[in-house]
């Protein structure tokens, strides 16, 4: 074989080798804080992290059971998996069925009390659910009123004063948020918008964070994006996000909960990331006081 051809080969091979490898291996996200697009960025250190047991695959969102002392998350396949405190040992796990309504990932899921949780499914959904003996049971599924075709949720919380189960856009701009009442049954649909205490870089807009998990306390929204590793504090009221604070020394992060004063991040499953952790951040560094 004539040497050009096999020296235009071995460099093709190459050049196809490390195209794989970046598409696999290397983040998809910017998930530093200081590539972040506003500039008067508050930045913290997380106070350290747990490991989740690999039993657990792709999780996507996370919530705390208070009477269990467990927690449930949910998985980009469908998944719910409840896990012991430690996050060492699976208890007990489920597969939602895909259809009716197409879900999608079940990106978020909510503590609603009395041994019920709320799912959302990506495609605009609200799956309810209840703890039975052996796990959990679907009660019912319906969809979001006005969910804006070819967007996606990512993240669920719930406040039990007003009975208010809230989800977001999770990606794009013209990011919305959605509030539905467990009680009434009734549904409200806000556009997000930037508080004018924070100031954007010139030329950039904070709708490049994402809203990938979200806790409802003390009257704010809590809400951990994957790029720039921020946590955005949302007044449900207005529909505005009045703070964004960076986290340093943590990679992209799909969920977030609260528990004993900590927020927990749910570290997202990625090729270059395959064991996410569970990263710990004490509520003090996000403005919260005992």
């Amino acid at each position: 074989m004539n040497k050009k051809i096999i020296g235009s080969s071995l460099v093709l091979a190459s050049l196809l080798a490390g195209g794989y490898y970046y598409l696999q291996y290397y983040p998809k996200v910017d998930s530093l804080p200081t590539s972040s697009p506003i500039a008067n960025l508050n930045i913290e250190n997380a106070d350290g992290q747990m490991p989740l047991t690999t039993d657990v695959l792709d999780p996507a969102g996370i919530t705390y059971l208070p009477q269990d002392q467990t927690y449930i998350i949910s998985t980009d396949n469908r998944e719910i998996i409840e896990v012991s405190s430690d996050f060492k040992t699976v208890l007990n796990a489920m597969t939602l069925p895909a259809n009716p309504y197409a879900i999608g990932d079940t990106e978020g899921v909510a503590y609603l009390g009395d041994g019920k949780i709320a799912v959302i499914g990506e495609n605009g959904v609200v799956i309810l659910m209840h703890r039975t003996k052996t796990g959990w049971s679907e009660d019912e599924r319906f969809p979001i009123e006005g969910f804006v075709s070819g967007t996606q949720l990512g993240s669920a919380t719930y406040d039990s004063q007003t009975k208010k189960l809230y989800t977001a856009q999770k990606k794009g701009l013209d990011k919305q948020l959605y509030i539905i009442d467990l009680a009434t049954r009734s549904q409200q649909k806000h556009p997000l918008s930037l508080s004018a205490n924070v100031q954007q870089i010139p030329g950039r807009t904070w709708q490049e964070f994402s809203i990938a998990g979200m806790h409802f306390v003390d009257g704010k929204l809590y809400a951990i994006s994957e790029p720039f590793s921020s946590v955005l504090t949302i007044d449900p009221i207005q529909a505005k996000v009045i703070n964004i604070t960076g986290i340093t020394g943590i990679n992209e992060s799909s969920g977030l909960s609260m528990v004993n004063g900590n927020f927990l991040l749910l570290g997202d499953a990625e090729n270059y990331l395959p064991k996410p952790p569970i990263y710990i951040v004490n509520k003090a560094k996000l403005g919260l006081s005992d």
